[in-house]
């Protein structure tokens, strides 16, 4: 069975996540859930999630926590994207050494593009950085991370978690979760540990 890891806070994707269990295709799938409803998913393996409010850095410290532990590879999948799991699964070859994931947030694909576009948003980054401009974002809805050992690439994403948190509640959260931009930290995590990834898409 191929691991997916899902996270679920609030009732809409709890309602996905039902949704998706109901169907003979996620019985190809061991699922661990993080959700603030744990006692809708009696026969999985859930951990609850406590917090007030959710930071979208959670799905990927939760996840990767989980692989490391398991010593196995895995999706991370957005819950409102469950539905395009079978569609999709094919596009990623999990016998790859690479992290895999959907595609870049715009066609350059690098952090600068996105800084000179909003940078009232993300100077609060560049500013925290000291190095390079030119790493690449990850589409971060739909992720495939190989074996590996994921133990510094958690650090630089935890290190990063707080003050990504501070800037979207400063300058705009994204449906109620705080630490949204989540996408150019797995980007400069990326960059900073020299892990093989690679977009499955094009931009379009």
């Amino acid at each position: 069975m191929i691991n997916l890891i899902v996270t679920s806070v609030g009732d809409s994707y709890n309602k996905e996540v039902l949704k998706f269990i109901s169907t003979e295709y996620s019985k190809n799938f061991k699922l661990f859930l993080l959700t603030d409803k744990p006692n809708l998913f009696d026969n999985l393996n859930t951990t609850f999630y406590y917090k007030n409010v959710f930071s979208y850095f959670e799905k990927f410290l939760f996840g990767l926590k989980i692989l490391n532990q398991l010593q196995q590879g895995g999706f991370i999948w957005d819950a409102d994207e469950l539905h395009t799991l079978e569609t999709d699964i094919d596009r990623y070859n999990i016998g790859d050494e690479s992290i895999q994931f959907a595609g870049h947030w715009n066609e350059d694909g690098k952090f600068r593009s996105i800084l000179e576009r909003e940078p009232s948003y993300w100077g609060f980054f560049n500013e925290l950085i000291t190095d390079e401009l030119d790493f690449y974002t990850i589409q971060e809805d739909k992720i495939w991370f190989p074996k590996n050992d994921y133990t510094e690439f958690l650090n630089h994403l935890e290190s990063l978690h707080v003050p990504f948190m501070v800037n979207s509640i400063k300058n705009g959260t994204h449906k109620n979760g705080v630490g949204n931009g989540e996408g150019v930290a797995l980007g400069y995590s990326l960059f900073k540990t020299n892990l093989k990834f690679k977009s499955i898409y094009n931009f379009k």
